[in-house]
């Protein structure tokens, strides 16, 4: 288990216990996600329910989340209350509240959260979105599962056995020092390397009752971890710096072909890659996709301004504080900066490269990255909409 500590006079002390096992890619749709929303609203298995109310008179919080790559538990408690929170944080690592009837309950709320995401046209162009860009992948399915998709207490139990371990593990603590020594109690198990997925070009529509357009858009990228500092200064021009950046210059400024519009991308180990978003009136639809690519294009053929490149950089190096305002959000940077591989005070170096920078060695890494054009896109629309 790696330690990251940051120590603080605040009272109060924070953890976060990281367990990259792969939560949503080795396990069935949803099995993760199930796992944690049933520890969330149901406790322990001595304790059930009443645990919460024990909590909530301590004034400690213990709550449980779950991504494609790791499970994550944070504890948060005053330092007198330390102790007794390291206590029940143990009886929901060891004993789950893992019973039929409960696992049925848990299922029949888990249905209404995926009706009630459903009603969001953003979550089902997303969906569709990963559908048809990693077809018959983990990727396929929402975190969340499939709406009335049975899971069994079996299926929790193994994923209880094998995902909550010590298995590469991270502890970052802010506040008192907790030491790893604390968790000793959980199995060793065994930290699978994690797949690589690579998005297929696709295009699909799909019909629902609805008065607007979303429009779901992804793409392969190839990161390259010494280029970081080029990767976000590109980006942010191209859509993820908000009014100003081009895909909502052109598109939404410009030719008010779209309500909101951006671009981003998005690293993780099991995949990179570039995503953007386009919300728009149906009858505008086919153009404002169509000006996407002809951004996209445009942006990989010709490249910035230098203009563009000195607003990047102030906003960059403006917006870095921010990034790092908590003593945890500094923690997780050296997580991350451990998880992926990139060496301590990465994200540092990256930043006195960004001011560096210069127009001639941004464009010829921006041409370089013609994959980004292979746009994979997933559209919500109304029946009849043009």
């Amino acid at each position: 288990m790696k330690f990251l500590y940051q120590p603080t006079d605040r009272g109060i002390t924070t953890l976060m216990l990281i367990l990259p096992t792969g939560a949503d890619i080795f396990y069935p749709p949803g099995v993760a996600y199930l796992y944690t929303l049933l520890v969330n609203r149901y406790g322990t298995l001595e304790k059930g329910r009443k645990i919460f109310e024990e909590l909530d008179q301590r004034a400690i919080e213990i709550k449980f989340s779950v991504g494609r790559e790791f499970l994550s538990v944070t504890l948060s408690a005053l330092n007198s209350q330390l102790e007794k929170g390291l206590e029940y944080l143990k009886e929901f690592l060891t004993q789950p509240n893992l019973r039929k009837e409960v696992v049925e309950q848990v299922l029949k709320e888990r249905d209404e959260i995926i009706r009630t995401k459903e009603n969001s046209k953003d979550y089902l162009a997303r969906k569709l979105l990963y559908q048809i860009a990693f077809p018959n992948t983990p990727l396929a399915h929402p975190i969340e599962g499939e709406p009335n998709q049975k899971i069994t207490l079996s299926q929790l139990e193994e994923y209880f056995k094998k995902g909550i371990t010590s298995a590469g593990s991270y502890l970052l603590v802010v506040g008192k020092k907790v030491t790893p020594d604390r968790f000793n109690y959980l199995g060793e198990g065994r930290l699978e390397p994690l797949p690589k997925f690579t998005p297929v070009q696709a295009q699909k529509t799909q019909y629902t009752q609805t008065e607007q357009a979303y429009i779901q858009v992804l793409s392969p990228f190839h990161f390259e971890p010494e280029k970081w500092y080029l990767q976000r200064i590109a980006f942010n021009i191209l859509g993820a710096g908000g009014f100003g950046s081009r895909i909502m210059e052109e598109i939404r400024v410009k030719r008010g072909l779209a309500y909101s519009a951006y671009g981003y991308v998005r690293v993780r180990k099991i995949y990179s890659i570039f995503r953007a978003y386009l919300q728009t009136k149906i009858s505008n639809r086919e153009e404002a996709i169509s000006l996407l690519k002809k951004v996209i294009e445009e942006f990989i053929t010709r490249g910035a301004t230098q203009k563009e490149l000195e607003d990047a950089k102030k906003f960059l190096i403006g917006s870095e504080p921010l990034r790092e305002e908590t003593p945890m959000q500094r923690l997780f940077i050296r997580f991350r900066e451990i998880y992926f591989g990139f060496g301590e005070g990465f994200y540092q170096r990256q930043l006195k490269l960004i001011e560096k920078t210069t127009l001639p060695e941004l464009n010829a890494y921006i041409k370089h990255h013609k994959e980004i054009g292979k746009l994979t896109i997933a559209t919500i629309t109304a029946p009849g909409g043009n």
